[in-house]
């Protein structure tokens, strides 16, 4: 599950930046002159691994059969250990 979690949430960010960049192409097509190039800036990744984390999380507990099966009371659980790992690497 942690495997599971964690490969959420890389996929999360990778399609976080992949958004990124199709909105920096569309800017800079539009007005050269005023956009920024991608890492021109330094990113604050810690908040964006919060963001992430916090999203994928929400996502889960909002419309994974899991989250209510009496039958794997586990679930929760180790959906909440999941953020809580991401939150505290978020930290580092």
């Amino acid at each position: 599950m942690k495997r599971f979690l964690t490969t959420g949430v890389a996929c999360l960010a990778m399609a976080g930046a992949v958004q990124a960049q199709d909105v920096q192409i569309e800017t800079q097509t539009q007005t050269p002159t005023a956009a920024v190039k991608p890492m021109d800036q330094p990113r604050e990744w810690s908040a964006t691994l919060i963001q992430d984390a916090t999203g994928l999380h929400d996502i889960i507990v909002d419309s994974h059969p899991g989250v209510h099966d009496a039958l794997n009371p586990g679930f929760r659980p180790r959906l909440e250990q999941g953020l809580t790992v991401a939150l505290d690497r978020a930290k580092t």
